[in-house]
């Protein structure tokens, strides 16, 4: 209720416009600060390291908000469901020994980076699984800008439950491929996070560079393209 009635004091925003949604988000931020409390007050703040993430990108709506003046995601193209960057790009914020605060990182990194960045932290000793995906993260956090995977480049995909979409980022360059529609789209995310300009035409060798490793990879795991 406290949250609430702080939210409804407030005018909407240009993007949010929904009291309740607001008061969720201040009830998360509420709770994260009742877990950092209680790791400071057991004493373990030095020895402990605390990741911060969404599962996917956000909503492109709220039932019953009111109308906004931009959408949800903006400026990121689309949201939950999609490869594009509304629904992939997510807050990835951490915490811990080494760590220095306030600092914004601009290297792409996963969920899937966590698991090997435990264990080099941890200073697990025996060999990863060729199998994973992810890198570690130990350089980023220490201020470096280097992430060594077992691939260079992060692969997005689905096709479970929806239609088969996939993305493939290498550097800057992300590749769109919509499988249904047979659509490939090539963006320069250094210049272009909204996704707006379709570089495939106009680079078509970065394009057939990167179309080439994602499919090789799809089928090295066995995906399913064609729902």
């Amino acid at each position: 209720k406290e949250a609430m009635a702080r939210a409804e004091a407030r005018s909407p925003g240009k993007k949010h416009t929904m009291a309740a949604f607001a008061a969720m988000t201040d009830d998360v931020d509420s709770a994260v600060g009742v877990v950092l409390e209680k790791v400071t007050s057991l004493g373990i703040k030095d020895t402990t390291y605390i990741f911060f993430l969404s599962d996917n990108g956000g909503r492109k709506a709220l039932p019953k908000a009111p109308e906004a003046a931009l959408p949800l995601n903006h400026p990121l193209r689309d949201g939950k469901g999609s490869v594009y960057e509304g629904g992939i790009r997510v807050p990835f914020v951490v915490a811990g020994p080494g760590v220095k605060q306030g600092v914004v990182s601009r290297v792409p990194v996963t969920g899937l980076d966590i698991l090997p960045t435990l264990a080099d932290l941890a200073e697990y000793q025996k060999p990863l699984p060729d199998s994973l995906d992810g890198g570690s993260l130990k350089a980023v956090l220490r201020g470096g800008d280097t992430v060594i995977r077992t691939k260079p480049f992060l692969i997005f995909h689905q096709a479970v439950a929806r239609k088969a979409q996939s993305a493939i980022r290498e550097g800057d360059f992300k590749l769109v491929k919509n499988w249904d529609q047979k659509r490939v789209e090539l963006f320069d995310l250094s210049n272009d996070r909204s996704e707006a300009r379709d570089l495939s035409l106009t680079m078509p060798e970065i394009r057939k560079d990167l179309e080439g490793k994602l499919n090789e990879f799809l089928a090295d795991v066995g995906a399913e393209t064609r729902k």
